[in-house]
């Protein structure tokens, strides 16, 4: 009874709930892996032996069966041997000793694989055989012989060839075999090749030694207890790995019954064999037909796995051991704060919750006894909590907005305990913005100040069938949730009107507005919230308008209209030619497209995009980088747009900015490639100095190059490098002794005359007067 008064106690009760959760849990997790690995353990042994014997098979398949129908091959397309089915033995001595030669030749090399080779030539009853040489048949009962046999089985439609195997011991092999193994393996088949009705002119039969047979059975099989055997056509065993096992006719009858009337080409089943049952697996051999087949005794077979399920006993026993000193560890752990709880409760209750002396009490009852004695101290925590309403009323709209009231219950519970009715059955939710910029302006306090007096004025707004809740969602929006008897949207305008005027009227602070849809479910309000916002977001491109209706918007949201290509591609236009006008024009117009009713935000925002990636596009195509064009004022600016309105004056001024800049780069370049041209003519004023040359060096064409001399030089081409030729021969003719035909070279003059001729056009004498008179002056 003592021991039964203990489990009273929560530390008992605990170790035992843990004690049988581990046991069970043990037990169910064991015999469930102990079922799973033992099945798949065994499939996968049964696939292994399954394997064996269809790797066997094939190597079988291959090594022998293969090799014995090439070798027929070789022998039905020899010259010597088809010679004696064409022509007479008599006479033939010769013709008959190389034929009997290709047999032993044949028997040469594979010596391991065939015991004796035969060929019967019917027109000639003989018997050609590579150990007994020639054998005339006439006078013999041939119905004793092997070949009578196999011919009447040849001749028979459709048996061209045959595989047999038979014991060594009956008659019909005296002919054909040689040696004693007790069993024999042969191949028969017609001559020639190709046979028709009535055309077959004898045969070749190959023996094979039985024993590379059964040696390559016994050295592929992988356990020593795994038995390795074929089986003919007619369930009879005609060869054994173990020469010492062998099986009795009733034996051979339930392979016979089970392997031969599958149509499988392979498969595994199991039965008892003189009393053991064992595991047998069979595949078929493609070349013969018949059937290799595997046998291993049942406990030999799954051994293995009765070891996977001694060792899972043990790993149980060995987890439930260890989860119960675990168990027991973090009970007491978990049990030492409960205890020093109970201390603490009878140190401060006094003796009449005093636990009895044999530690048989519940610890719980003394904690229910405590919580009873607190009761005083929870009326005055619920009075603390009325004054928290406020709170609690924002934390529940801020739940029904974000969707983390989950039950109408709970809804109903807290409007209940707010002491607030909403039992119309239409709810939506409006959004009042206040301007950022404004708000800006004003200090923490007063902004305060504001979100809570337009809180009031909305939720003290009287109307007949409508009643609100309303809490700030971020610093410049309030959240209003709409309880109505009807679907009224025109008494939301006028809750937004009156917040408007109240906002204007008392703080100078212009407002804007969104309704959400309608539900009659409180709980799908967070829906209702986020359309509203979609909603408000319209301002970026309708910033004159400040009440955004649900009726108006919500098709809007959801149209699928595409703005016209017509506008980017006006843009792109104007832009390719430098057309401030029409770029002004271009854009305008896509501010008004965007501020109809008929196009979504998000698809006037992707457009608006597309709008400024044509001119991104145009400055990278006309080589510049913004950093170029947008300094400090126009970033500052930039962060300080609004609505489209402002974007659209700092588009136009920045694309102005681009024309501007390309113009003075331009006039720089220019510049810069006549300087170019003239730098050259100087440098190479003995050349011919083409307009093409001087153009082609530039880079750029002649008539543009024409074009830019004349503007920024005031004169063609032609007589720019002319006055630059006549310039320089004044310098050689005064400041040096060349001869005339001399400076005529140095300065693209081929003949002097000419020279003489446009020197004398241009300074008015000749170039050996010239330099006289420069002399006279020197020496004056």
């Amino acid at each position: 009874m003592k021991l039964l008064r203990r489990f009273n106690t929560v530390l008992y009760q605990l170790f035992v709930s843990y004690a049988v959760l581990i046991i069970l849990t043990t037990l169910i997790v064991g015999l469930a892996s102990y079922l799973f690995f033992t099945a798949n353990f065994n499939q996968e042994v049964e696939k292994m032996h399954r394997g064996t014997v269809i790797h066997t098979g094939e190597l079988l398949d291959h090594n022998v069966f293969r090799k014995t129908e090439s070798m027929y091959m070789d022998l039905a397309m020899n010259a010597d041997i088809s010679f004696l089915f064409q022509h007479a033995i008599a006479g033939n001595h010769a013709n008959i000793l190389r034929a009997k030669r290709v047999l032993e030749q044949k028997m040469n090399a594979y010596p391991d694989l065939v015991q004796s080779i035969s060929i019967y030539y019917r027109n000639h009853d003989v018997l050609l055989s590579s150990h007994g040489g020639i054998t005339y048949l006439n006078g013999e009962s041939r119905s004793d012989l092997f070949h009578h046999d196999v011919m009447t089985t040849l001749e028979q439609p459709g048996s061209s060839e045959r595989w047999i195997g038979r014991e060594s011991g009956e008659r019909e092999y005296t002919v054909l075999s040689a040696g004693h193994d007790p069993l024999k393996v042969v191949y028969a088949r017609t001559y020639p090749i190709l046979l028709k009705t009535g055309e077959m002119q004898g045969y070749i039969a190959i023996v094979l030694n039985n024993s590379v047979i059964t040696d390559m059975i016994r050295s592929t099989a992988s356990d020593e207890h795994v038995l390795l055997f074929i089986m003919d056509h007619s369930g009879r065993v005609i060869s054994i790995g173990d020469s010492s096992r062998r099986f009795t006719a009733e034996q051979e009858e339930v392979f016979r019954k089970k392997v031969m009337a599958s149509e499988l080409s392979w498969g595994t089943f199991t039965e008892s064999i003189n009393g053991v049952r064992s595991v047998i697996s069979y595949a078929a051999l493609p070349t013969t037909g018949w059937r290799l087949i595997g046998m291993t005794p049942v406990e030999q077979f799954y051994e293995k796995s009765s070891i996977i399920q001694r060792t899972l006993i043990v790993i149980c026993l060995l987890a439930i051991a260890v989860g119960i000193g675990i168990s027991y560890f973090f009970i007491a752990k978990l049990y030492n704060p409960l205890n020093k709880v109970v201390q603490s409760l009878r140190s401060m209750l006094g003796a009449r919750f005093a636990p009895p002396h044999d530690h048989s009490f519940n610890e719980y009852v003394l904690i229910n006894e405590a919580i009873s004695g607190l009761s005083e101290k929870v009326g005055k925590l619920e009075a603390t909590v009325e004054d928290n309403v406020p709170l609690i009323e924002h934390h529940l709209i801020v739940g029904l907005l974000h969707n983390t009231v989950h039950t109408e219950q709970e809804f109903r519970e807290k409007l209940a305990y707010l002491q607030i009715e909403m039992t119309e059955p239409y709810y939506t939710v409006v959004i009042i913005e206040m301007d950022e910029r404004q708000l800006n302006e004003l200090s923490v306090q007063n902004k305060q100040i504001i979100l809570y007096n337009l809180i009031r004025e909305l939720e003290d707004w009287e109307h007949p069938h409508l009643s609100c809740l309303a809490a700030s969602s971020s610093d410049r929006h309030i959240a209003v949730v709409v309880n109505t008897g009807r679907r009224d949207e025109e008494a939301l305008r006028g809750l937004a009107t009156y917040c408007f005027d109240y906002a204007l009227r008392n703080f100078r602070l212009q407002l804007s507005g969104a309704a959400g849809g309608w539900s009659d479910n409180p709980l799908q309000l967070h829906q209702s919230f986020r359309e509203a916002g979609q909603y408000l977001a319209y301002k970026y491109f309708m910033p004159l308008t400040d009440w955004f209706p649900d009726s108006m918007y919500r098709s809007r949201q959801h149209s699928r209209e595409e703005i016209p290509e017509q506008h980017l591609d006006a843009l792109h236009i104007a832009l390719k030619h430098k057309d401030m006008d029409a770029v002004r024009a271009s854009i305008d117009s896509f501010v008004q497209v965007c501020e109809q009713d008929r196009y979504s935000l998000e698809h006037c925002e992707q457009r608006w995009r597309d709008m400024v990636g044509i001119y991104h596009k145009y400055v990278k195509d006309v080589q510049l980088t913004s950093s170029e064009l947008i300094t400090g004022q126009y970033v500052e600016q930039f962060d300080q747009v609004k609505d489209i309105h402002q974007f659209r004056q700092w588009l136009l001024d920045v694309i102005a900015l681009t024309f501007r800049y390309m113009d003075e780069r331009n006039l720089n370049k220019t510049n810069d490639m006549v300087d170019k041209a003239r730098k050259y003519c100087e440098e190479h004023l003995a050349m011919s100095l083409s307009l093409s040359e001087v153009a082609e060096h530039v880079g750029i064409s002649p008539g543009y190059l024409s074009q830019l001399f004349k503007e920024l030089t005031g004169t063609n081409f032609v007589d720019y490098v002319t006055g630059l030729r006549l310039e320089k021969a004044s310098e050689l003719v005064v400041g040096t002794g060349l001869t005339i035909e001399q400076i005529a070279q140095q300065v693209g003059y081929n003949s002097p005359t000419y020279f003489i001729k446009k020197f004398k056009g241009s300074y008015g004498v000749t170039p050996k007067v010239y330099r006289y008179h420069h002399s006279l002056r020197q020496q004056q």
